[in-house]
């Protein structure tokens, strides 16, 4: 059931725009590539260097960090011949393109009811500011991660890089399977047509690559007609964006507002305030909001931690006086 569920997943939204400019993207990835020089390449410091940054608990296909530290020499010369290899021949080895998902219950609700199968809404925001007055949209990309679209990224990874990295970007994103694990059971494998590895290095940059747009100008309401037509770009990229999580803030010290802006045909809400990557940002951008949210977690966290460093608390910091 949860297989057949994350089949459905790993499938790109349909393609939202036709004629040349949809096609265009797909015979582009058929044409030559242009010349660049070479991708540089993996010495054994380097491979040595990025073990020892690997966190100890961290696997990587089924080797721990752990493992990989007490490798000898030929052991890390051996590891730095195969990525060489890959860059080389363009060739990324399919056993390492299999995924295991382990289906974990959110807290606080029932385990196996239907709307645990709803997929999880990752929120990816774009927003710009310029100087005294700016507006913007803060938008709830659905399923973020697993929807991208692999056409679409290569595109842009085939346009804008050398070539070197199209090569082997493509075997990477393509051909992908997986299977879900609970307990002692697997499934079979399925293939993962759409979305980037997440967990990996490389997810959040080429999600970033994928989805960066930036929109501004001077004229409060010009603005707001370049976020507009942000609908022409989302469905030339198959983006699916949720307009009841979203919302519209116009930064300013003035007090007028900047014109509404719509999406999917409804308008995305006004609103004084929004949070983005943690930070709270208030339409003066005072930073009062996220100075007040942040001082009630502080509280917390020291309340929480009353037991162990109150007065009352049987742990003393002398070790001779220390009760248990």
């Amino acid at each position: 059931m949860f297989a057949n569920h994350m089949t459905n997943v790993f499938q790109p939204f349909r393609a939202g725009l036709a004629g040349e400019e949809g096609n265009g993207i797909m015979e582009f990835l058929g044409s030559p590539y242009q010349m660049s020089l070479p991708i540089a390449q993996f010495n054994v410091r380097q491979v040595k260097l990025a073990i020892l940054e690997l966190k100890l608990k961290k696997r990587q296909d089924m080797i721990t960090a752990e493992v990989l530290r007490q490798l000898p020499s030929i052991g890390i010369r051996v590891i730095s011949l195969i990525f060489n290899a890959i860059l080389r021949l363009g060739i990324f080895p399919s056993l390492w393109k299999v995924a295991q998902i382990i289906l974990i219950a959110k807290r606080g609700k029932p385990t196996l009811k239907p709307w645990l199968l709803d997929s999880h809404l990752i929120q990816e925001h774009q927003f710009g500011f310029r100087e005294r007055h700016g507006t913007a949209a803060f938008l709830d990309i659905s399923q973020a991660f697993d929807r991208v679209w692999h056409g679409g990224l290569l595109y842009k990874i085939k346009k804008c890089f050398p070539h070197e990295y199209y090569v082997i970007f493509k075997p990477y994103l393509t051909g992908r399977y997986f299977q879900v694990k609970h307990k002692d059971e697997v499934t079979s494998l399925r293939p993962i047509l759409s979305g980037v590895p997440q967990g990996s290095v490389s997810g959040h940059l080429l999600y970033l690559i994928f989805t960066a747009v930036l929109a501004s100008h001077q004229n409060r309401t010009t603005a707001s007609q370049i976020i507009q037509s942000i609908e022409h770009w989302f469905r030339k990229w198959r983006i699916s964006a949720n307009e009841t999580k979203s919302v519209n803030v116009t930064y300013t010290m003035r007090r007028q507002t900047c014109p509404l802006v719509t999406l999917n045909g409804s308008a995305l809400p006004p609103a004084d305030e929004a949070k983005y990557l943690g930070m709270h940002l208030d339409r003066r951008l005072t930073w009062k909001k996220h100075i007040t949210t942040k001082r009630k977690q502080l509280g917390l966290t020291v309340k929480n931690l009353h037991w162990l460093m109150g007065r009352y608390s049987s742990i003393s910091f002398h070790p001779s006086k220390t009760k248990f």
